[in-house]
């Protein structure tokens, strides 16, 4: 079953600090697990998108699992569309303030997670896991913490 999982700030650099002040949350990044255990998704770290391992026990992550409906082959599908897309900091940035300004050629965390799950793009990792809530397409309590 894939996953979705949301990156505490606390366990981060400044930069996680300043996105989780300026949205009022605790998540600063979110990235899909897929059954393997392999994380996908849009990383500042690693310049855009990619997909890797990463210890998702670390205590670092909320992990909340998908509905059925959303699995490995839907979120390769959009890595394989935007597999050479850089990070956008601009669009991130943006998105803090409920401003749409995605870069070309480029994708920040939670507009790739949100196109995968069909959701509107232009919202930081804090806005995501709220809808993911609202919608009910994940519980308000992850399933690792």
């Amino acid at each position: 079953m894939a996953k979705i999982a949301f990156y505490k700030a606390k366990h981060g650099n400044w930069l996680d600090y300043l996105i989780a002040i300026a949205t009022f949350s605790k998540y600063s990044h979110c990235e899909f697990i897929l059954t393997d255990g392999t994380f996908v998704g849009s990383s500042p770290r690693d310049g855009g998108v990619r997909y890797k391992k990463i210890n998702q026990n670390s205590g670092n992550w909320d992990v909340f699992d998908l509905p059925n409906t959303i699995d490995d082959r839907d979120i390769m599908a959009v890595y394989y569309k935007y597999q050479n897309n850089g990070y956008d900091w601009v669009g991130a940035i943006a998105s803090l303030f409920d401003i749409d300004k995605s870069t070309n050629g480029k994708m920040f965390c939670s507009e790739f997670c949100a196109i995968a799950l069909g959701l509107r793009p232009s919202r930081p990792p804090s806005r995501l896991y709220k809808a993911m809530v609202r919608k009910r397409i994940i519980t308000k309590e992850p399933q690792i913490s």
